[in-house]
């Protein structure tokens, strides 16, 4: 039977007590809707709470609240449960004490999540199973976990502020001293927001504070960096760039225009500005105080990533370059020397080696 994660937002203060009797009485009727309520995690900061239940549909979720306390969800998600278990590390109540019968969870359902693109080197495949091997370990000694792992980005979840942003920190020096190419973007918030998919606008905002960090630097939210500093611990903005609100939902429209546009030979700087109403001066200040550079030159480095993952679709360089809005493949090559430190063709041997 599917898995249903759901939002209860409060206006007025709840205690945990509430909380914890809501579930009681869900418990009660959850037969009649054929509904079985597993658990929750309760939030009296942010006056919210989320309902892990399994459930014939969403209607049958509702319904069963709406009956047991009047409390009918905000919003109701279908979730995987190993899903639910990297993420929020418990698909079951904490605890269970056969001579209690209220049971009292505190436990906010509210995460930090950190997305990393590293740069393998194909020069030193040593380095990159030494840099995996690192991330493992600083992840679990700030008590964090992967959630996801592809070639070369991953994804991974903390429950603190300090614990994202200290292992964030290690591993830029871990980088740093190996002088590794690596992106970090922090982001945080909460499972079920106004999506389809658990974590799905936390997940997509730490990706694109990701793709906004320049090398060794850490990108974060404001939010982020408001809650950090309340565990009175100084941070060096040096190493972080924090952007407000505004700067970072310039970046997911103007990231939604690039990965729409971004293969086309003909794109231009007004093709941007007019796609997202503002003045070619306005698309610089916006570029420089969110991305750090130019519409120009990020669309340069976009492109250069993406021809990584074309290679091995194409018969040629050539194909690659125009498929990939190069006009000339000559200063394709140049460019991707320049950016990655390596030609294309030995780039392309070397990732043959590693894969044989």
């Amino acid at each position: 039977m599917p898995i249903y994660l759901d939002r209860h937002s409060f206006t007025n203060k709840v205690s945990a007590k509430e909380a914890a009797q809501d579930h009681l009485l869900d418990l009660g009727i959850q037969d009649q809707y054929g509904c079985k309520a597993i658990t929750y995690w309760f939030d009296e900061v942010r006056k919210v709470d989320f309902c892990l239940i399994e459930a014939p549909n969403k209607e049958s979720v509702a319904q069963m609240h709406d009956h047991a306390h009047g409390g009918v969800p905000n919003e109701i998600i279908k979730v995987d449960e190993s899903v639910v278990l990297a993420f929020l590390g418990r698909v079951k109540d904490p605890f269970n004490k056969e001579d209690e019968v209220l049971k009292l969870i505190e436990e906010p359902a509210f995460r930090f999540i950190m997305a990393i693109n590293f740069l393998e080197d194909n020069h030193h495949i040593q380095i990159n199973k030494i840099f995996s091997n690192t991330l493992k370990q600083l992840v679990k000694k700030h008590n964090g976990t992967i959630v996801e792992s592809t070639k070369g980005t991953f994804l991974t979840i903390f429950t603190t502020a300090q614990s994202a942003i200290d292992c964030a920190k290690s591993l830029m020096k871990f980088s740093s001293n190996n002088t590794l190419s690596l992106q970090i973007g922090l982001s945080c918030g909460n499972p079920v927001d106004d999506a389809q998919i658990i974590f799905e606008k936390v997940i997509i905002e730490a990706k694109n504070l990701c793709l906004a960090s320049r090398r060794g630097e850490i990108v974060m939210s404001s939010a982020i960096k408001k809650m950090y500093q309340k565990s009175n611990t100084p941070l060096n903005t040096i190493d972080f760039k924090v952007l407000k609100s505004v700067d970072i939902n310039f970046l997911s429209e103007f990231l939604v225009f690039l990965s729409d546009h971004w293969h086309k030979p003909s794109l231009k700087t007004q093709d941007c500005c007019t796609y997202l109403r503002i003045s070619s001066s306005s698309l610089h200040r916006k570029m420089i105080n969110s991305l750090g550079v130019t519409f120009t030159v990020l669309l340069r480095e976009y492109r250069l990533k993406k021809s990584i993952e074309m290679f091995p679709k194409f018969n040629t360089i050539a194909e690659v370059s125009y498929d990939i809005g190069f006009n000339s493949p000559e200063y394709f090559r140049k460019c991707f020397r320049d950016f990655f430190g390596i030609s294309p063709s030995n780039y392309i041997k070397q990732s043959k080696l590693r894969s044989a």
